[in-house]
């Protein structure tokens, strides 16, 4: 098990709301609890039409990054709580800038 802190760009297996089943997805940690729990935001390649979502690309990212070509979207207002157990990979660190972002639109 690792230790995450917020901004990691993780791989990790996520269970969609309302669905049993989880699927590997990448997430963006924005904050991490006793026990390695740890609350992310989603990123996906499709353009969402129903949810808040911020843009990023390569110039996004601290360190790393994911296999990404073009643009992926990180799911502002889709919360998902992942245990460090169910993370397969660590993939990198968004900006601190980027990280800000995310956690305005979060608190706000």
């Amino acid at each position: 098990m690792g230790t995450y802190t917020p901004g990691d760009v993780l791989l990790a297996s996520v269970r969609k709301e309302g669905r049993r089943d989880s699927k590997t997805r990448p997430v963006i940690v924005v904050a991490s609890y006793p026990g390695g729990i740890l609350e992310a935001r989603p990123v996906t390649s499709r353009l969402p039409v129903d949810t808040p979502f911020l843009p990023i690309g390569l110039v996004d990212f601290e360190e790393g990054g994911l296999d990404i070509c073009d643009e992926s979207y990180v799911l502002l207002m889709v919360p998902v709580i992942v245990t460090a157990n169910e993370v397969t990979a660590k993939k990198g660190r968004v900006s601190p800038e980027v990280l800000a972002a995310i956690s305005h639109r979060r608190e706000g």
